[in-house]
């Protein structure tokens, strides 16, 4: 709500918000095309770009899902709230009664209970897409005093920074980078592996010893060099790979990849 009202601000003469406007006007709510097209905009601001932006109870639905995929949104980090029926109406209760509250909001217990459903319906398809494609989702318990939910959250995204900042920093000197973290899909992996395919090349190099890495889908020991993916047995072998990967790749490996296995 709060993006698209920004967008009708911001750009009010462009013709998505022109089209946005009669929807508007038809008492009909809006496209999920049309939003996630809003939303793209106002994420190209300058404000978003350096600060960052949060979504807030965005995507629900699978197909909201695709829409941001197709146009190449992925959320760096997605925190998942749970939190009882009996809880939730409390909590809209005393919102509906709380003398901060600036826009009127459909918080009724009917509307309450047609959004609970909702959710339940749909965030198990989300969920799984999220966790398979981007291993990228947190559940935290939403019960929880505000703090303990503002320190979990804090700490979750300040690691995920560090994990961007230490990826572009070695990347910036052609050193050997980790991709665990990174949002990086298994189709994306499976396409951009290196000579080795799915086999660690420390574990070939070191050992002279065939480990197949193909059932490690969390990419927790990948790793990016030369604009390629080269998966590791373990951590020690990640770590060797990053303290030096062009002993362990073409064309200074010591043993390549055989050719029939």
């Amino acid at each position: 709500g709060e993006a698209v009202r920004r967008f009708l601000t911001q750009f009010p003469t462009s013709s998505l918000a022109r089209e946005m406007e009669t929807h508007l006007r038809a008492g009909v709510t809006l496209p999920d095309a049309l939003v996630v097209e809003a939303m793209e905009k106002i994420m190209l601001s300058q404000q978003c770009q350096t600060r960052g932006y949060v979504l807030d109870g965005f995507p629900n639905t699978i197909e909201q899902v695709k829409l941001l995929t197709e146009l190449s949104i992925i959320p760096v980090q997605i925190i998942e709230l749970t939190l009882s029926n009996k809880d939730v109406h409390w909590r809209g209760t005393s919102d509906r009664h709380s003398p901060d509250k600036t826009l009127p909001l459909h918080d009724s217990a009917p509307i309450l209970d047609v959004k609970m459903s909702s959710y339940k319906r749909h965030i198990s398809v989300v969920r799984s897409h999220y966790e398979t494609e981007h291993r990228n989702w947190t559940t935290l318990e939403a019960n929880r005093s505000k703090w303990w939910l503002n320190e979990q959250c804090a700490n979750l995204i300040n690691r995920q920074l560090l994990t961007v900042q230490s990826y572009l920093q070695r990347r910036s000197v052609g050193d050997a980078a980790s991709i665990y973290g990174l949002c990086v899909t298994p189709a994306e992996c499976a396409a951009r592996l290196g000579e080795f395919s799915h086999y660690c090349p420390v574990s070939l190099a070191s050992r002279y010893e065939l480990v197949d890495c193909s059932e490690e889908s969390s990419l927790q020991f990948t790793a990016e060099y030369r604009a390629r993916y080269y998966k590791m047995a373990g951590q020690a072998q990640l770590d060797a790979f990053l303290a030096d990967a062009s002993k362990f790749v073409a064309p200074t490996a010591p043993h390549p990849l055989p050719e029939h296995l």
